[in-house]
């Protein structure tokens, strides 16, 4: 396979694909498989990885008290992974007492698979990784909005508190 100029780059790609009992034998398809399939074998390493030091089986026993306690609603086929990032996104917006005053009922929360990914792939895997990739991007959005409109704010304390002098008619410093 590295030998990619040669004649036999294809039987060879070919063989590689049956081995790793790919459905399709080539073209797009071939590869957006190897794409997910790679992406799978990395998070099952990650996975093992944890289960071998015993963090994740920790993880899995806290999601669920902490999911219920900030009444996340549970959603089918959902990581510990996941599921942890709900939990912060939570603590993170309940810790401002205007969110509290306009909390959201959690039942309301849409799962992932209602949600508009905005395209599609042949594959589930990468369409529910995109569409989780695109969330967390939009929480990042939001977090960056926040710290910027802190930072208006924080500016508008200096350059908007005029003073009226009504003697001279004038608004300002």
């Amino acid at each position: 396979l590295r030998d990619v100029g040669g004649g036999d780059w294809e039987k060879a790609f070919g063989a590689y694909l049956g081995d790793l009992r790919c459905p399709h034998r080539g073209g797009d398809e071939a590869v957006e498989w190897l794409l997910a399939y790679a992406v799978a074998l990395q998070f099952r390493d990650v996975e093992a990885g944890l289960e071998s030091s015993g963090l994740g089986a920790q993880r899995a026993e806290m999601c669920a008290p902490l999911r219920k306690a900030l009444g996340i609603p549970e959603v089918e086929g959902q990581n510990a992974q996941e599921t942890l990032r709900a939990v912060a996104f939570a603590v993170t917006m309940r810790l401002t007492p205007e969110v509290l005053e306009a909390a959201v009922d959690a039942s309301q929360v849409p799962a992932l698979s209602t949600l508009p990914l905005g395209f599609t792939t042949s594959s589930p895997r990468v369409d529910h990784a995109a569409l989780v990739l695109r969330l967390l991007h939009v929480i990042a959005l939001q977090d960056l909005q926040l710290l910027i409109n802190e930072l208006i704010s924080s500016v508008q304390m200096y350059t908007s508190d005029p003073v009226t002098n009504t003697k001279l008619g004038k608004v300002g410093r």
